[in-house]
């Protein structure tokens, strides 16, 4: 409406709503009677968009059987936040960057209406559902993080017709068991000089040590990107690249090689109801709707794994690796995880030590001092599982957990860890991934011979551990 509306008016459309979800307006802001006339078109348009949305989330609410939260229309400085909480990202300031994170949260929290807050704190459900363009997955309660909390995924409310678009395609379950887990592929598309072409290469490795079947391709090209999933045709496709934002062309793109795409773009191909994004700025922050991420969910995969912000190749092998872990431990084990949503949503909340076990080990290696050993991660998850924990608690003492678990391989490392906490701020690349679209209607079919692999290292721990009372 740019063309047709002057900024003066058009200003009110971006405001910040009361927390009755209206927009109060001093009539001395209008210079004219044509000036109302086209304020009160816009609005009969806001109220229409409005009313498409409540209907939107009463569909989403009464077909997933869960809470489905919408905030009212929050200013537009929110968004301006964020941009510069990506440009403190990049210029590499771990404390200031941890602090803003913090205001952030805070200042989103804070603007919410009451009984929205009330809501969140006081009401005891596992599964909650977001629908915004904000990464409300942020808001922390109590000072814990709702995704580190709750079963949760976000619905992007931009382009609008998308919303009821994917909700209309999402109707009806899928399934995901034994057959279905082993329709993985493996797309690299790095150019094989690039330092982190080998990350791909060792995630496959990672599969076949869980012998989890899968096929790995290295298109060079968007032809044979588009070739490669109409071939395999996968159920879950993990692509590993290079991702980019152009601020100029409000576009979000995937690199394949030299060419990059818009998802969009993509034609005439197989499109997988999982995609794991291993690749930067995939849900660009604050930015268009224009991103690699909405570009599958318009396709119409179901669910997608995306990223905020650069994220490390090696903590994105470790988090992809273990979300394969706990769907082989849902179809073959005794644990019971019911959705695709639980099985993320779970590899987040255990996965949240390592942002400080390698925070921890990156300060080791500056000051060429030893480093903890892998077996690390099994004392923790031991540990974890022993104190049995609420979900909010097992965050709240995330870092004393880990210093216990160092303690037992070294005290002298332990008291080193502690005093990192002390000095150090840890950057949350958790916090970087956001899932979207429709986890929890991919439900997840057990096998019916529930074994679990006899050879496995981390069973053989824990059965040791528990005989161990020191």
């Amino acid at each position: 409406m740019k063309r047709f509306l002057p900024y003066r008016l058009l200003k009110f459309a971006y405001k910040s709503r009361a927390d009755d979800y209206l927009q109060y307006i001093d009539r001395e802001e209008l210079r004219s009677e044509d000036d109302y006339k086209q304020l009160m078109s816009l609005m009969a348009f806001q109220g229409l968009e409005n009313d498409y949305l409540s209907s939107v989330l009463g569909l989403y609410a009464s077909s997933y059987r869960r809470p489905v939260l919408r905030t009212p229309q929050l200013g537009a400085a929110f968004f301006g936040r964020l941009r510069q909480l990506r440009n403190v990202y990049d210029g590499g300031d771990a404390r200031a960057f941890t602090r803003d994170l913090k205001k952030f949260s805070d200042a989103l929290l804070s603007s919410l209406p009451e009984r929205i807050q009330h809501f969140l704190a006081s009401t005891h459900t596992l599964q909650l559902k977001l629908i915004s363009d904000l990464p409300l997955e942020w808001l922390a309660i109590g000072g814990v993080p709702l995704m580190f909390d709750h079963i949760v995924s976000r619905i992007p409310l931009t382009p609008g017709n998308a919303l009821f678009a994917h909700f209309n395609g999402s109707r009806e379950d899928l399934h995901v068991g034994p057959q279905e887990a082993e329709r993985v592929l493996i797309l690299n598309c790095l150019p094989p000089t690039d330092k982190l072409s080998a990350y791909p290469r060792l995630f496959g490795e990672v599969l076949d040590g869980m012998g989890v079947r899968h096929s790995y391709v290295e298109p060079s090209n968007v032809a044979e990107y588009t070739a490669a999933l109409s071939t395999h045709k996968p159920y879950i496709l993990v692509h590993w690249g290079h991702g980019s934002y152009d601020q100029d062309a409000d576009r979000g793109y995937l690199h394949i090689r030299d060419e990059k795409t818009q998802v969009w773009d993509l034609k005439n191909c197989s499109v997988p109801p999982i995609v794991l994004l291993g690749a930067c700025e995939t849900a660009a922050l604050a930015e268009t709707h224009n991103t690699p991420a909405n570009g599958w969910l318009a396709l119409g995969a179901r669910s997608v794994l995306a990223t905020y912000f650069p994220v490390q190749a090696d903590l994105t092998v470790v988090l992809f690796g273990r979300i394969f872990a706990n769907l082989h431990e849902a179809l073959h084990g005794k644990q019971e995880l019911n959705t695709w949503a639980a099985v993320v949503s779970k590899t987040i909340f255990l996965n949240r030590y390592l942002d400080f076990f390698y925070g921890f080990v990156e300060r080791c290696q500056a000051r060429k001092e030893p480093v903890p050993p892998g077996e690390v991660f099994l004392e923790y998850t031991y540990l974890w599982n022993r104190e049995q924990m609420s979900l909010a608690e097992g965050y709240r003492r995330c870092p004393e957990l880990l210093a216990r678990a160092i303690d037992r391989f070294s005290k002298e490392l332990g008291d080193s860890f502690r005093e990192y906490l002390r000095t150090e701020r840890t950057v949350p690349h958790t916090m970087f991934f956001s899932h979207l679209g429709a986890p929890e209607t991919i439900l997840i079919r057990k096998d019916a011979k529930h074994e679990r692999p006899e050879e496995s290292v981390g069973l053989a721990y824990w059965e040791k551990r528990s005989t161990d009372p020191s």
